[in-house]
């Protein structure tokens, strides 16, 4: 009787064997899971950015040095103002102080 069943399982893959060679993500699903919603670009080698991630990198890098370059630029421009503000305010005390 078991040699009779034996012949049922003929039919399927073995996944075990199938799977032991490979990476855990390059492993065929045996269950079916669900896939990730944003799956990464599996065609550039593992530890190497893919184009889209080089692109997502720069775009992130790009905007942190633009916010960087206003802050400074934003920084001067209020000590600038704040310098001849200052320089004004003496300016007219002093004239004011002459007209007494």
């Amino acid at each position: 009787l078991m040699a009779a069943n034996m012949g049922a399982f003929e039919d399927f893959q073995d996944f075990a064997k199938l799977n032991k060679a490979r990476h855990n993500a390059r492993r065929s699903d045996t269950f079916n899971t669900p896939a990730r919603l944003q799956r990464r670009d599996q065609s550039h080698p593992p530890g190497q950015l893919g184009t889209q991630d080089l692109m997502e990198m720069c775009e992130l890098t790009f905007a942190k040095k633009w916010r960087d370059l206003h802050r400074s630029l934003l920084k001067d421009l209020k000590l600038e103002i704040h310098e001849a503000l200052y320089s004004l305010k003496e300016d007219l005390s002093g004239t004011v102080a002459d007209i007494r």
